[in-house]
């Protein structure tokens, strides 16, 4: 599978006669890529599971007020979106593998809640109806490469574009030191029946997640041996999060140096979260693994 770092141009439209706020694009040069969303508890405007041929390109419905919302990659699926290679970790509306169940939750995703176009939005001010708030995380771990460009000249932003386009799972780490739980953890997440990786843990993430019968995910994040990496409050607070070992692994080096601006644990907000006022239009592209 090769990556495509060019421009995308072909558009699907989520919702005819809306103006798009989120558009994103299969990157892949020769593989159908499938985008699975869920806002709150449930699934979005859109369809679930919305099918993007190699360098096309899909307008999400964004309605004023979308809150919790989240959009991530699939590859390998059925002809529903379903059972999928990659990606298939489960959601509203998402069968998973009949036979080895959701992949660990591990996605390469973006995420943001909606503000209200008409409204403003100046939080120093404590005006926050207007304001998109967003990020593209990486506290859970990753899939896919990506890359998110906030565009137009609407938002005050010292990177208005972030490129992660780098994620490879060769940088993953594969001796983390997570203390008395083991000093050479790995934390590729392989496809139990092919081997092939399809993953990288994050530090809490292979810690909390048993999916595919991962060995050390007995964990829950407020337990005392995950809790100093999962940052749950209470019991740690963010600035003892901020102190303590989260960002010192492998997996937040790694990460950060592959994709700087991004959430790397729990609390990383000076990197991660971002705020735009509503009506901005968020362009990203997700690639095929190198």
């Amino acid at each position: 599978m090769r990556r495509v770092l060019a421009s995308i141009i072909v558009l699907g439209m989520g919702s005819m006669g809306n103006t798009a706020r989120l558009m994103i694009t299969n990157g892949c040069a020769d593989e159908v890529m499938w985008i699975a969303h869920e806002a709150g508890a449930g699934v979005g405007p859109d369809p679930q599971n919305v099918k993007l041929g190699p360098e096309t390109t899909y307008n999400f419905t964004i309605t004023d007020g979308l809150a919790a919302t989240r959009y991530w990659p699939k590859m390998g699926c059925d002809d529903t979106g379903n059972q999928c290679r990659l990606g298939g970790s489960g959601g509203p509306s998402e069968t998973c593998n009949t036979t080895l169940g959701c992949s660990p939750p591990v996605d390469s995703k973006f995420e943001a809640t909606w503000g209200v176009s008409t409204e403003p939005c100046n939080p120093g001010a404590g005006q926050y109806s207007g304001c998109d708030y967003f990020d593209i995380s990486l506290v859970d771990g990753f899939t896919l490469p990506y890359k998110l460009e906030v565009l137009g000249n609407t938002c005050n932003l010292t990177n208005p574009t972030i490129d992660c386009s780098k994620l490879t799972f060769s940088k993953c780490p594969v001796a983390e030191d997570l203390g008395d739980l083991g000093h050479n953890v790995s934390l590729l997440v392989n496809h139990p029946s092919t081997g092939e990786t399809v993953g990288c843990y994050a530090p809490c993430s292979v810690l909390t997640f048993s999916n595919w019968q991962n060995p050390y995910g007995k964990h829950m994040p407020q337990d005392a041996q995950a809790s100093p990496y999962c940052c749950p409050t209470p019991p740690v607070s963010p600035e003892q999060c901020r102190e303590g070992v989260a960002p010192k692994t492998a997996y937040v080096d790694a990460v950060h140096k592959m994709c700087p601006h991004v959430y790397g644990y729990s609390y990383n907000d000076g990197v991660g979260l971002q705020t735009c006022p509503a009506g901005t239009v968020y362009h990203v592209t997700f690639y095929c693994p190198a």
